[in-house]
């Protein structure tokens, strides 16, 4: 059967299964690739690409089966990792290393340790993954710098930024329902972001830290 369910279909499914107006919306946005690709999607498959894919917001999801129609070589319908990466490519804000070493080098220029508050504004409208970046290389030695040593340490921050990066992508490619189980199966290990989703939190880790 096509990817495109009919409302009689969906109406056919359980009623503990997916919301009959969300199903209906998903397979919509993944007409561009329906029409193109082949053998078409099972009714089984759909719903399978509908549990790895549901967490994207339906037009994103639209103009990512657009973009793939439009450029995919092969006329096989693209597995469910292959809509993930396209989408998370559509909507990340992505920064370079470079610009991430630029915000770092600045954020740190405007702090004074020794007063309070300092390192919290300097801190404020740094994206999450350089402030990571910043902590996982370490604030105090950013902070005190020294000229003669901005090279060796610009290659080392590169280094630590573009890992944090890939495993911020790797993760962004997984559907929001499986990193909630592996938070929950992992729950005592070190998250791969730690300062990211709580700012407030990762500047408040910083002042302590710099002022020890």
């Amino acid at each position: 059967m096509s990817v495109a369910l009919t409302r009689s279909q969906v109406s056919s499914k359980p009623s503990m299964g997916p919301d009959k107006e969300a199903l209906m919306a998903f397979s919509a946005s993944l007409v561009p690739l329906s029409s193109i690709c082949r053998p078409p999607l099972s009714e089984a498959q759909v719903y399978g690409y509908f549990e790895s894919l549901q967490d994207i917001p339906f037009d994103v999801l639209l103009a990512t089966s657009r973009k793939i129609a439009a450029t995919r070589k092969y006329p096989t319908f693209p597995m469910p990792g292959e809509i993930r990466e396209e989408a998370l490519d559509i909507t990340r804000d992505s920064i370079a290393a470079g610009e991430a070493w630029r915000i770092a080098i600045s954020a740190c220029g405007r702090c004074d340790v020794d007063i309070k508050g300092s390192v919290e504004r300097a801190f404020a409208n740094v994206p999450p993954i350089v402030i990571a970046a910043v902590w996982s290389f370490g604030f105090r030695s950013l902070y005190s710098l020294p000229n003669n040593a901005v090279e060796t340490a610009r290659a080392q921050f590169f280094k630590v930024f573009n890992e944090i990066a890939e495993k911020e992508r790797r993760t962004g490619l997984l559907p929001a329902s499986v990193r909630e189980q592996i938070a929950l199966i992992g729950s005592r290990e070190k998250r791969i972001l730690p300062f990211a989703d709580n700012l407030a939190r990762s500047l408040e880790l910083a002042t302590t830290e710099a002022l020890r």
